[in-house]
């Protein structure tokens, strides 16, 4: 079990790390299209779209990282308060709500990609890019963050009964 959890970790680090290389892109999609518009008054067609669809590649894919390294919002107010059985107790409890919500998400975002592949689907703008790869993204993303949340209950489950870390 401890090497399926950790092996969970290890590909949610790599893909949070991995996609890092989209915040280099997306500052230069931004530096260009503000020297395009305002000093050359020519603005690009592409800028907004690589913006957009890297912003989103980075936030679902930096997701399970997140979620690993434990920096998602807490209530902190009551949560700080709380011995670290208690916290795996609560987190525990609250999986469930998590897990509805990502489950809805992972069948919601595998549907709009499969439609997005099967009619190739673009933006539609002058530019036209294709959208499909970013969907495929998000279904992929949404299914590792369920990944990590599962492998985040089962060690607090083990807290929660044992007391001990797994």
């Amino acid at each position: 079990m401890k090497k399926l959890l950790a092996a969970i970790d290890r590909v949610s680090i790599w893909s949070g790390k991995a996609v890092g290389i989209f915040v280099l892109v997306m500052c230069f999609a931004i530096t260009a299209e503000v020297v395009m518009r305002y000093v050359f008054h020519s603005p690009t067609d592409w800028a907004v779209e690589v913006m957009c669809m890297s912003s989103a590649v980075l936030y679902i894919m930096g997701g399970a990282w997140t979620s690993q390294c434990k920096r998602h919002i807490q209530m902190q107010i009551v949560y700080s308060k709380l011995s670290r059985r208690n916290k795996a107790i609560l987190d525990s409890v609250t999986f469930l709500f998590f897990l509805l919500y990502i489950c809805f998400l992972l069948w919601g975002s595998t549907v709009f990609s499969l439609d997005s592949i099967r009619i190739l689907e673009t933006t539609g703008s002058p530019f036209n890019s294709p959208v499909y790869p970013v969907k495929i993204v998000l279904a992929l993303g949404t299914l590792l963050i369920l990944l990590q949340g599962i492998a985040m209950f089962i060690r607090d489950l083990y807290f929660a009964f044992k007391g001990e870390e797994l």
